[in-house]
């Protein structure tokens, strides 16, 4: 269920996020731009603290703003733990 809620979410402030950047950058770009460091494609101030669903694993130590870049839990392949990001810092 907290996967779930942490989909719903992170779906949720993507489409939210699109909305209020506007069309500036084709679509594929502002994904890719969105999906690493969201906060500077919209002005946002970058996170200070850890992202609360972090806390319900326990394999990646980063911590503060990272913790908020979707390819941190869902790596660039989209495959997660399963994925390119299944060994390392990750």
């Amino acid at each position: 269920m907290k996967k779930l809620l942490a989909v719903v979410a992170t779906v949720t402030a993507l489409l939210v996020l699109f909305q209020v950047v506007g069309a500036q950058v084709p679509p594929v770009s502002r994904g890719g731009q969105l999906y690493d460091e969201w906060w500077k494609v919209t002005g946002a101030e970058a996170p200070t603290s850890s992202h609360p669903v972090w806390a319900t694993q326990s394999t990646n130590t980063r911590t503060g703003e990272d913790t908020w870049r979707c390819k941190e839990c869902h790596g660039w392949d989209y495959l997660g733990a399963e994925g390119a990001y299944g060994s390392g810092s990750h």
